[in-house]
């Protein structure tokens, strides 16, 4: 398996500036294309987890560009977990989405569900670590990577990456000397990436739009999905 935080927003298939490209369109009528292609395949098939997974995929990849689309991403997500409450692959993702809007409490939640569903889900403890890290509880964050080693097999790829970062974060741990140097005081620099203009989607362009699923019969985890405010 491969280590990889679901917050770090991915390019799924073709970009949507490429399809403006090809076909000759602008990239907001490009996002609608691909919105409109996804919800298609969810009305046709309502009870499709995959269906309600690809249509996340394609929300995740306006993050940052269209307004709305995190939380349609997560709406979407939501539905999925629904119909599949126990796939701990779903609740990573949903997890790295609240990572994505520094919602880091929300995000650990859900990537303890996954390591509660898959206890040897070297992914779930990685991504869990570092929503640990992020939130500034490091000693947790170091325990959740120390997990994830164990279920590495070592001298991968994955090991030695885990591995790096958890020397990394026990380096930062260790106490300092005292230096008669006083501190420059800086602000960090922001992390958030700005677009000007944003694309301005239509609400319709938002999963609420489409007929609820039937729920399947007597799932153990799980509940409605969020709707997310227009």
């Amino acid at each position: 398996m491969k280590l990889q935080p679901p917050y770090i927003i991915a390019e799924i298939g073709v970009n949507f500036y490429d399809i403006a490209r090809v076909k000759g369109i602008t990239p907001i009528e490009a996002a609608r294309l691909m919105i409109r292609e996804a919800k298609n395949a969810v009305a046709l098939a309502p009870n499709n987890v995959f269906a309600w997974e690809n249509l996340a995929g394609v929300y995740q990849t306006l993050m940052g560009v269209a307004q709305g689309a995190d939380a349609w991403a997560v709406a979407s997500l939501q539905q999925a977990i629904v119909l599949d409450p126990t796939n701990p692959t779903l609740r990573v993702s949903l997890g790295g989405l609240s990572v994505a809007q520094q919602n880091y409490e929300a995000a650990i939640q859900q990537f303890l569900l996954a390591v509660n569903l898959k206890p040897n889900y070297a992914n779930g403890y990685y991504n869990l670590a570092n929503a640990y890290r992020m939130m500034g509880a490091n000693d947790r964050a170091v325990a959740a990577l120390k997990t994830t080693l164990s279920l590495l097999t070592p001298d991968t790829t994955d090991y030695v990456k885990a591995k790096n970062e958890l020397d990394q974060l026990e380096k930062a741990a260790a106490p300092k000397p005292v230096s008669g140097t006083p501190e420059n005081l800086t602000q960090p620099p922001s992390t958030q990436p700005i677009i000007v203009p944003p694309l301005a989607l239509p609400e319709s362009s938002g999963p609420t739009e489409l007929p609820p699923p039937a729920s399947p019969a007597s799932p153990s985890q799980g509940g409605p999905p969020a709707t997310p405010n227009p």
